[in-house]
């Protein structure tokens, strides 16, 4: 069989990509090892009648220029108010912080807000356009630099001296100069947090909570599977072939560029390029044989960070899951319970390859919203537990899931005191466990830790920071790609991009 492109993977990046590059004319085959599209932000059945609607839950940061782009409201995607983050306070209250209200409960906040506001517009200008070249060719890439130079020095000095405080600064320091170290203020740390290695305290952790708070808007309606069911639907429309249930064994380059790739039953997909969403560490050193790498290429490569910091706790409960004090229903708690400190000895843990004995918890009860995820009278809580290490000591065996299990759920005692007697079902993944079954390497959520030396010309290495690979006719173009993990959409839409441009 051949064909023009050949997309590797099917989670929300690989379908974007595809769907951009059928809709420019040319002829795509997406290729998905797992038996159903959507990949972290697939639905997942963890008990008879409960099912989880994907790893991942946030869907705040996909792109409203993708749904238009690609006419995504014409096949099923809505969008929602954004959740309501319950957050347990000492004794048996409870602060609600609302994303849409940012003077709701916490009115110290405005500041921090206007903060952001200030610079949204440069922060999404840099995030979602290509990174610049570091090899400038002719005028065209001298005069990219100068315009984006010019969206930055644009804001004055005392918005630019702001963004120049920002981005260096811990997530501490620039929270507590707006709030104080308490329930909010940890509420707040996890978008900085969870596809890092990396504590609050440490230097230019503001950065991501920065990027995510200046691209964040409305949630998708259905959550992951509602962006996957209505991605699947254009990809289709505008001609994507799909083939699920098969893995690639290799990318095939001859003479320096790719022909095509061969699938693990020996079947050979020939085609004109390959655009991978898999990580970069699973494209580069697992699929492209290692002799087409240069020793300085394979060097970057091997050094990219993508250590996993949580595991993934689903349970199925019988009635709803109320915090001491809360209003129902809930669909998002985060819980650390001791303020920065709290979270910073839960990274403690990980230093040292030790389950956090008091993990950092973000909570979602998607059922709260789609009932049909549960039984009637049940609820599926999602728990994304920060501080469980990928490179465990001992490994990640049954005796260690339990344990990850043991530990969140008497974490979950201190607001929730039935829960103990509510669960009818559980499943735990460590990180190991999601490397497995999802083919990410370290289990790493973002496929990349999200770090300022593992950003923009650096993500994933400066050889392919605009995706485009020293393979000619191999492109990357998932999560470990600028400008970030999350579910976003954005390096699936660039990739494409630039890869049409070759075409």
């Amino acid at each position: 069989m051949s064909t023009d492109v050949v997309v590797i993977g099917g989670g929300h990046n690989g379908l974007t990509a595809a769907t951009y590059l059928a809709r420019s004319g040319a002829g795509v085959l997406l290729i998905e090892q797992q038996s159903q599209l959507g990949g972290l932000c697939a639905p997942r059945e963890f008990s008879a009648g409960f099912t989880v609607p994907g790893l991942l839950h946030d869907t705040a940061c996909f792109r409203d220029w993708i749904v238009k782009d690609l006419g995504l409201s014409e096949f099923g995607l809505e969008r929602q108010k954004p959740s309501v983050i319950a957050v347990p306070d000492s004794g048996e209250s409870i602060l609600l912080l609302d994303p849409s209200d940012p003077a709701q409960a916490v009115p110290d906040l405005a500041d921090w807000r206007k903060e952001i506001a200030a610079v949204r517009t440069v922060i999404r200008d840099l995030v979602d356009q290509p990174p610049l070249s570091l090899e400038p060719s002719g005028v065209g890439s001298y005069l990219e630099l100068l315009r984006q130079g010019f969206g930055i020095f644009r804001l004055g000095d005392r918005d630019f001296h702001t963004l120049a405080r920002i981005l260096p600064t811990s997530l501490e320091d620039w929270l507590l100069r707006h709030t104080s170290d308490g329930p909010v203020a940890e509420a707040l740390a996890a978008d900085a947090l969870f596809g890092s290695f990396t504590g609050p305290k440490a230097a230019g952790t503001a950065a991501n909570l920065l990027i995510r708070e200046c691209c964040a808007g409305e949630p998708i309606s259905g959550g992951p599977a509602g962006l996957i069911a209505a991605l699947e639907t254009a990809a289709k429309a505008a001609g994507v072939q799909i083939r699920t249930g098969m893995a690639v064994q290799q990318i095939e380059v001859s003479g320096g560029r790719v022909t095509g790739v061969r699938l693990e039953d020996g079947e050979l997909l020939e085609s004109r390029a390959v655009l991978a969403t898999c990580d970069p560490k699973t494209t580069f050193m697992r699929l492209v044989d290692p002799a087409q790498n240069t020793l300085s290429f394979e060097t970057r490569v091997n050094n990219i960070r993508s250590r996993g910091t949580a595991g993934k706790i689903h349970l199925a409960v019988k009635g709803a899951f109320n915090p001491n004090g809360s209003p129902e229903p809930l669909e998002h708690i985060r819980y650390a319970g001791g303020g920065f400190n709290a979270i910073e000895r839960a990274f403690d843990a990980l230093k040292y390859n030790q389950i956090s004995e008091s993990p950092y918890l973000d909570i979602w009860i998607p059922s709260a919203s789609n009932p049909s995820l549960a039984p009637e009278g049940h609820h599926v809580v999602s728990i994304l537990a920060y501080g469980a290490p990928f490179e465990l000591t001992g490994g990640w065996d049954d005796s260690a899931r339990e344990r990850l299990t043991e530990i969140v759920l008497s974490k979950l005692n201190e607001i929730a005191p039935a829960i103990q007697d509510q669960v009818v079902a559980m499943e735990t993944l460590g990180p190991a466990d999601i490397a497995a079954a999802y083919g990410v390497t370290g289990g790493q959520l973002g496929h990349v830790e999200y770090a300022l030396d593992q950003f923009h010309v650096m993500r994933p290495a400066p050889e392919c920071a605009r995706y485009a690979t020293p393979i000619a006719g191999l492109f990357v173009g998932g999560s470990g790609s600028h400008p970030s993990g999350g579910v976003t959409g954005v390096p699936g839409a660039l990739s494409a991009k630039q890869l049409e441009q070759a075409l």
